[in-house]
């Protein structure tokens, strides 16, 4: 008897963009280094995203971990969140700049 093969999604990131993992109680930065679909025997009703893609994603210091596509956004898509959750530092005006070092 044939198995039939199923038809896997299409993957919504590619190898080389920047993500960050937007769920959960961490925040991870890095690039996909991979991508690969999770293959789970046994009964679906257990593993309703059987066949999604899985993304291998590295940072800065050489770690990788795995993350499914919900967990994941593109890490230009997000700088501005980011930034108000005071994980990145925000941009000085001009005028605090100014006010930083007086004019001699």
């Amino acid at each position: 008897m044939k198995t039939k093969t199923p038809q896997l999604p299409r993957p919504q990131f590619k190898l080389g963009q920047k993500v960050v993992k937007t769920t959960g109680d961490y925040t991870f930065m890095g690039i996909i280094t991979a991508i690969f679909y999770k293959q789970l025997k046994g009964k679906t009703e257990l593993a309703p995203d059987k066949h999604s893609p899985r993304y291998i994603v590295e940072n800065i210091d050489g770690v990788c971990h795995i993350f499914s596509q919900g967990q994941l956004s593109l890490q230009a898509d997000l700088t501005h969140a980011l930034a108000s959750l005071s994980i990145l530092p925000a941009k000085k005006s001009k005028c605090e700049d100014s006010k930083a070092s007086p004019k001699v």
